[in-house]
């Protein structure tokens, strides 16, 4: 049996990533990208290392829009399923619960587990204890690496 504190990071990570609805809630349209987004391009790139230096970004930026509150950024990280899942309103309850709880937070190590074409899986201490992020799914959709940690089998 694991301890607990996996439980509560894995509520955590429920929680951000849309595996928590409101039910009766229309969806609402996802705010563009912001234009500095560092991940902006049409393709994958070729190089495995510069695909892993874009995922390591916008890790970092979903970290900390996420823990900062940034509805708008931490959204247009995410992946169009996930973002199929909550709300955008929804979302903002959310991260602002999360942001709440825990203050602002950034990635402190990051290390990616599998890189497959547009498809990553990587893990991110963010002196959360319980609470880091591990094994969080990430994929390459619309010219940019997205959080695809709302899987939920």
């Amino acid at each position: 049996m694991r301890p607990v504190p996996w439980l509560v990071a894995a509520s955590a990570v429920l929680v951000l990533s849309g595996c928590v609805s409101q039910p009766h809630e229309e969806p609402r349209a996802m705010p563009p990208a912001p234009s500095e987004t560092p991940t902006s391009r049409k393709t994958l790139p070729s190089s495995r290392a510069e695909s892993a230096a874009l995922l390591e970004q916008a890790v970092r930026r979903h970290v900390t829009a996420t823990y900062t509150a940034d509805t708008d950024t931490a959204y247009a990280l995410s992946s169009q399923r996930c973002r199929d899942r909550q709300s955008l309103a929804r979302y903002d309850e959310l991260l602002s619960m999360e942001a709440e709880d825990l203050g602002p937070r950034s990635v402190l190590s990051f290390k990616l587990e599998t890189l497959s074409g547009g498809s990553a899986v990587a893990s991110y201490p963010i002196g959360a204890g319980g609470r880091d992020p591990r094994h969080v799914p990430w994929i390459w959709e619309d010219g940019g690496w997205r959080f695809d940690g709302c899987v939920t089998d």
